[in-house]
């Protein structure tokens, strides 16, 4: 009974002592995932970090290069000639009144390529201007003005020019003229 006794209690201890060396091992298998972790969140930040300084270069590159351009375009329009030049008249226009619309533009050639516009730019503006609209405020809202100026007569209202050029509208079955767009009202 002793000896039973005896192989019981060192059966206990050969099963406590592996149960000891199981939770080192997983203790040590955490600690390891858990420094692998880290690493790589370490790795990964320095590569974002690394991928924002680069496009941060290229955007102060951009908006250099921008400037220049606009710079070299003003004293073309200073100079008397350059005003035939509709993308840079865009952008001169918009630096004029200083709006970027909150983001930086998706393209550095064009101001205003983000938004695609399918009227031109300062139409775009004037238009929102005669809406009410505050260029900087509502630059979001920048689309009502252009799909505005897309819209096409209602049906049976007929664009003309007036003997001075001017444009009206005018509805032949009513005999209505409108000096605005009938969807204006």
């Amino acid at each position: 009974a002793a000896e039973a006794a005896a192989a019981a209690q060192k059966a206990k201890e050969e099963e406590e002592a592996e149960k000891e060396r199981q939770t080192r091992f997983q203790r040590a298998r955490q600690m390891s995932f858990e420094r692998n972790t880290a690493k790589k969140r370490r790795e990964q930040a320095e590569k974002a970090k690394a991928a924002e300084a680069a496009a941060k270069a290229t955007a102060d590159a951009t908006k250099d290069l921008d400037a220049e351009k606009l710079a070299k375009f003003q004293q073309e329009v200073a100079d008397g000639g350059g005003v035939d030049n509709k993308e840079m008249m865009n952008v001169a226009v918009v630096s004029d009144i200083g709006w970027k619309g909150g983001a930086e533009p998706a393209q550095g050639d064009d101001v205003w390529a983000q938004y695609d516009f399918k009227c031109a730019v300062s139409d775009v503006l004037e238009y929102a201007e005669y809406l009410g609209m505050d260029i900087k405020q509502d630059a979001h809202l920048l689309w009502i003005a252009d799909e505005a100026l897309q819209a096409p007569e209602p049906q049976g209202w007929e664009q003309r020019l007036d003997p001075k050029g001017g444009v009206y509208y005018y509805h032949p079955t009513t005999g209505m003229s409108l000096n605005q767009h009938p969807l204006d009202h």
